[in-house]
């Protein structure tokens, strides 16, 4: 077994214990509502836990023993699950870690119930419990034994971390609805891929785990690359595999990208090197919503034949990117030798 995983196992191990022990506790005061039974097996029912490992990692590496601690670091999972509920809202979709996302899960239940407005209530519904497990991750940190100047900071870096995905959100939103021809590779890397995965799924576990070890919120400009072409690197991947991947293992749609219009670096790549054509073909039809079996199998062919190849060569670009900023990094060799192999593995992924 690789270093990276044998790391995130160990670290994955901690936090789901204490999950297991966390949301039934958190939830008990809203009684035996069926609701409160859907939160509980959304957050519990898969994952690799990665944000709070890599927020341990750091700890770790900065001398604060992480395991002595381990609610605290849970916060970035119950954050995280937060913003997955809104996420699978936003991009319709319905399977998630091979589960009912959330609003799926209470469409369900809720199904023989007399509602004039189901699609508005059971959306409503998720929402609303999406929006509690962000207050969980919050009293998560206020209810530790850190400092409360310690608390204040971590609480900072939630909210800066939120402030970013919903601005993320906002931008990679308007582009579904925009052809591709009004999409430039750096509106992509900016606001579809750093302000969103790059900035909570690495920036923000790095930056936290730090603050915990350190009381020092302040990222360095070399850290901050790292976490940007870390972020990069694993979403471009993400988005191949989501394309091409086996939904039972991917946890999701193989269509889903396509259907709700994504801008993503795959289908920049096949616009650009596409012929005139089929290029002028994508460009109306990636952002319609009312697309045929037919044409989501050609949409993935032009894919295949054009985007495929100038998507890996990206991906080998930046995975270089990687490797240099990490060198910059002040870091143990046994640190840096973990990310290092964390790298490997995101460009040996099968896409």
């Amino acid at each position: 077994m690789s270093l990276f995983k044998t790391e995130l196992q160990r670290h994955a191990s901690l936090i789901e214990s204490s999950l297991q022990h966390t949301i039934p506790c958190t939830l008990s005061e809203y009684g035996d509502d069926i609701r409160k039974h859907q939160i509980h097996l959304f957050v519990l029912q898969g994952g690799k836990r990665l944000r709070p490992a890599l927020a341990m990692m750091m700890a770790d590496e900065l001398w604060y023993s992480s395991s002595e601690s381990i609610s605290i670091f849970s916060c970035l999972e119950i954050f995280h699950d937060f913003i997955l509920a809104h996420d699978d809202i936003i991009d319709q979709d319905e399977s998630r870690r091979g589960a009912d996302t959330l609003h799926v899960a209470m469409r369900n239940h809720f199904s023989t119930y007399e509602i004039d407005d189901r699609n508005h209530f059971w959306h409503a519904q998720a929402i609303i419990w999406g929006d509690i497990l962000y207050s969980i991750a919050q009293d998560t940190i206020l209810d530790s034994d850190l400092k409360s100047s310690r608390k204040v900071v971590l609480l900072k870096i939630l909210t800066q971390t939120m402030q970013h995905v919903a601005r993320g959100w906002y931008k990679q939103f308007l582009s579904d609805y925009m052809p591709l021809s009004d999409i430039s590779l750096e509106y992509i890397i900016e606001h579809n891929l750093i302000n969103v995965t790059s900035s909570y799924s690495f920036l923000f576990p790095l930056q936290f785990g730090q603050a915990i070890a350190t009381g020092d919120a302040e990222i360095s400009p070399d850290l901050r690359e790292f976490a940007d072409n870390l972020g990069i690197l694993f979403q471009t991947g993400d988005d191949i595999i989501g394309l091409f991947g086996d939904p039972s293992v991917t946890g999701k749609s193989a269509d889903g990208d396509i259907l709700q219009g994504k801008k993503t670096i795959p289908m920049y790549m096949t616009y650009m090197y596409a012929p005139t054509e089929d290029k002028d073909w994508l460009n109306i039809h990636l952002w319609k919503k009312d697309l045929s079996d037919t044409d989501i199998v050609r949409i993935k062919q032009l894919v295949t034949d054009y985007g495929l190849q100038p998507t890996k060569d990206f991906l080998t670009d930046y995975a270089e990117r990687c490797r240099e900023s990490l060198k910059k990094l002040p870091y143990s060799d046994h640190w840096k030798a973990i990310f290092s192999d964390l790298i490997e593995y995101l460009m040996g992924r099968e896409f």
